[in-house]
C-alpha cells in the first residue's frame, strides 16, 4: 500500500484565488529539495503526495510550502515509521514488452532503402552547401564582459578601481556604476564611479578620493556594486572580481546557499562565502537580496554550502527577486499563468507585507502561515485517522 504525505494549511487567510502555493519535500539526508507543485490554491489543500512515486521507501522527510506574493514560507520533518510500500504491482506493465514484435515488420520496410540510390543525382546539390561558411563570421562575436577589482585605504578614504574586460575594446568604452560602502554606525555612503577603457586595451583604472568619509569609519566587510552602465562597447555583464580592504580585519567568513530567483534558471542552487554581519539585523541576507550569478538572480536561502560556488560575497545586487532585471522570463500562451511566477522564497515569515494593490483596503491583514502534515497509507482513508496537531514546523507522525 503506497504511503502519502498529506499538508494541510492552518492559521492563515491567505484562502483568495490570487495566492499561490509552492510545496517542496526531500529525503531528510538529502540536501535539495524537490518541487512536487507549484501554483497550488488554498482550496486544494489539504495536499496529498504519494512519497513511494517520488522518493520510493523512506523514513523520513523534510517539507517546505511557500506564498509567492507575501513570501511567507512554513517548513518542518517528519518521521515515517513501519512503511513498508508494495511496489511489485508495477511489475505488471512488462507484458507491454509483447509489442516489440510488431518493430520487426519495420524492418521489412529495409528493402525502400534500395531506392536511395534514385535520389543520389540530387547529392550532385551539395556543391550549394559550400555558401555557409559565408556565415560564419556571425558566430565568432564575443561577448563584452567587464570585472571589477577595487583596493580601499586610508587618507580619507582612497577608493582605487579597476575595470578588466576579456577582450580588447574595439572603440573607447566607460563603464559607469554606484559602489556602496557600509559605516560602522550602520549607515551607507554611495560612491559614482567611471572607469575608461580605451580603444584597443582591456582594462582601465580610476582612483576616487572621499575626503569626507574617514577610513576610520568604514566597516570593511560589505561593498555593493550596483547601476552599472556603459557606453563605448555594449556590456554583456558585469562581475566583481575583487574586493581589499587595506588594514582592516578580514571578514568572518560562512557558507550561504542562495536559490534561483526562477525556476527555469540553472544552476537552480549556488552557495558562497558571506560574512557574519549579512547576517545579522538589518543585514543584507536576512533583508532577502539578490546576488547575480552568469546573469541571474538569486536569494539567500539557507546556511551552508550547496550548488555551486561563487566565492567570497561583499554584498548583493538588487534588492529582491521583483527588481526588473531579475523578472522571469515571459511564458509562452501554453502555459498557465501560474508557471511564469518568479520562485521567490522569503527568509522571514513574521516580515511586514503590503497587500496586493487589487484588494480593497477593508481586507482583513494577513497572518503567518503555517501548515500541518499527516502521513496515510491512502488518502481514501482520511475519514478514521488519528487528528493531525498544529505544527510548529515539528510534526508528530502516527
Amino acid at each position: 500500500m503506497a504511503t502519502f504525505a498529506k499538508i494541510i494549511l492552518t492559521n492563515t487567510n491567505l484562502t483568495g484565488l490570487t495566492n499561490s502555493f509552492t510545496l517542496d519535500i526531500k529525503e531528510c539526508s538529502e540536501v535539495l529539495f524537490t518541487t512536487i507543485q507549484t501554483g497550488i490554491t488554498y482550496s486544494e489543500f489539504p495536499y496529498f503526495v504519494n512519497l513511494d512515486d517520488t522518493f520510493g521507501i523512506i523514513n523520513c522527510y523534510d517539507y517546505k510550502v511557500s506564498e509567492y506574493d507575501t513570501g511567507l514560507v512554513c517548513s518542518g520533518q517528519t518521521l515515517i515509521s513501519g512503511v513498508t510500500p508494495t511496489v511489485t504491482p508495477s511489475i505488471t506493465t512488462t507484458p507491454s514488452i509483447t509489442t516489440t514484435p510488431s518493430v520487426t515488420p519495420s524492418v521489412t520496410a529495409t528493402p525502400s532503402i534500395t531506392t536511395t540510390p534514385t535520389v543520389t543525382p540530387s547529392v550532385t546539390a551539395t556543391p550549394s552547401i559550400t555558401t555557409t561558411p559565408t556565415v560564419t563570421p556571425s558566430s565568432s562575436v564575443i561577448p563584452f564582459e567587464v570585472g571589477i577589482g577595487v583596493v580601499y585605504e586610508s587618507g580619507s578614504t582612497v577608493c582605487n578601481y579597476t575595470a578588466t574586460a576579456n577582450v580588447a575594446a574595439s572603440t573607447n568604452t566607460t563603464v559607469s556604476f554606484t559602489n556602496r560602502l557600509e559605516k560602522t554606525n550602520n549607515t551607507f555612503v554611495d560612491i559614482s564611479v567611471s572607469v575608461t577603457i580605451n580603444q584597443g586595451q582591456t582594462s582601465g583604472t580610476t582612483t576616487i578620493t572621499e575626503n569626507s568619509l574617514s577610513y576610520t569609519d568604514v566597516l570593511g566587510t560589505f561593498s555593493e556594486f550596483k547601476d552599472f552602465s556603459s557606453t563605448g562597447e555594449l556590456v554583456d555583464s558585469y562581475n566583481v572580481n575583487s574586493v581589499t580592504f587595506i588594514g582592516k580585519d578580514s571578514p568572518i567568513w560562512q557558507s550561504y546557499r542562495f536559490i534561483a530567483c526562477c525556476k527555469e534558471t540553472t544552476p537552480q542552487y549556488v552557495s558562497g562565502k558571506i560574512d557574519s554581519s549579512a547576517l545579522g539585523s538589518g543585514g543584507w541576507v536576512t533583508n532577502g537580496n539578490a546576488i547575480v550569478y552568469n546573469g541571474n538572480c538569486y536569494i539567500p536561502f539557507s546556511v551552508g554550502p550547496g550548488g555551486t560556488d561563487v566565492g567570497n560575497l561583499w554584498g548583493p545586487r538588487f534588492s529582491s527577486c521583483k527588481d526588473s532585471y531579475c523578472i522571469c522570463p515571459t511564458p509562452t500562451p501554453s502555459i498557465t499563468p501560474s508557471t511564469s511566477k518568479p520562485e521567490c522564497v522569503d527568509l522571514d515569515c513574521d516580515v511586514a507585507v503590503t497587500p496586493n494593490p487589487s484588494v480593497t483596503p477593508t481586507q482583513t491583514p494577513i497572518t503567518p502561515l503555517s501548515c500541518d502534515v499527516a502521513v496515510t497509507p491512502n488518502p481514501s482513508v482520511t475519514p478514521t485517522q488519528t487528528p493531525i496537531t498544529p505544527l510548529s514546523c515539528d510534526v508528530n507522525v502516527t
